[in-house]
């Protein structure tokens, strides 16, 4: 569905966004699977949308993976999310801020 509904917007040439709370803010969530994880990102990658990740946290948690570490594989080869994503982070997204 998520697939659906971001391919269709983008047809239209108006502005989409996604909200994600994870990955991005690991202390709202209980992590994603590997494969969940996955599964967002080449759907990302497939609609080819821009990717703003705001809520950057780290050392939060001992299992914390950013979607941007991941690398998905697609016809062409893979590719690396850290160069579809732009983070906002900042020192007051650290730890004991």
């Amino acid at each position: 569905m998520f697939r659906t509904i971001l391919q269709k917007v983008k047809k239209t040439g108006m502005l989409c966004g996604v909200l994600l709370t994870w990955p991005g803010n690991p202390v709202v969530r209980v992590d994603y699977s590997l494969d969940e994880r996955m599964a967002i990102g080449k759907t990302l990658v497939d609609v080819d949308v821009p990717i703003i990740c705001d809520m950057a946290f780290d050392l939060l948690v001992d299992s914390y993976l950013p979607l941007a570490a991941l690398r998905i594989s697609t016809p062409i080869g893979q590719i690396q999310l850290y160069d579809k994503i732009l983070y906002v982070t900042g020192n007051s997204k650290g730890y004991t801020m």
